[in-house]
């Protein structure tokens, strides 16, 4: 018996089935994302659960994204929901509530911190939106203070150097 909770794939779409971002953890790819697209683009409900290709896929509509999270058919449904509510949290609070396309194209790094702070090769590592926030926030600070100190130090250099200028 696996004591691991394992997920299969953290998929988003847009309103056009088109990928924003995604991370799988088997050998479906495209094909998957557009029947997952096909089979959930009429459904404008909150939430949803269902089966496909011997997979279970839990998938959220949040304005005008498809969010899905897709787990082995034998996998606990509430684990799943969890890793969902946690990555929609994430998502509405990193783009400051305007999930459009757009947005994640310029909060992408970030978005690809979260995720893997959610899950790791299809490990979920973490279900608290709040721990995630902080650990992004966090990773996000961290490489802003070294590239300013890496600027500081630049600066500091060509002041004292300052025929290495020329």
């Amino acid at each position: 018996m696996d004591v691991t909770k394992t997920i299969k794939a953290i998929v988003i779409l847009d309103g056009d089935g088109k990928r924003i971002i995604s991370k799988f953890f088997d050998k479906r790819e495209n094909i998957f994302e557009r029947k997952l697209y096909m089979k959930t683009k009429t459904h404008r409900v909150r939430d949803e659960v269902l089966a496909l290709d011997s997979v279970l896929v839990l998938h959220s509509f949040v304005t005008d994204i498809h969010m899905y999270v897709v787990g082995d058919k034998n996998e606990n449904p509430l684990i799943l929901d969890a890793v969902l509510n946690c990555l929609t949290e994430v998502v509405e609070s990193v783009l400051n509530k305007k999930i459009e396309r757009q947005c994640f194209h310029d909060h992408l790094s970030q978005m690809i911190l979260a995720l893997d702070e959610i899950c790791e090769n299809g490990v979920i590592l973490e279900t608290d939106s709040n721990l995630v926030l902080q650990r992004v926030h966090w990773k996000k600070e961290d490489q802003n203070e070294q590239s300013m100190a890496q600027k500081l130090q630049s600066a500091t250099e060509a002041i004292r150097f300052p025929w290495l200028r020329s």
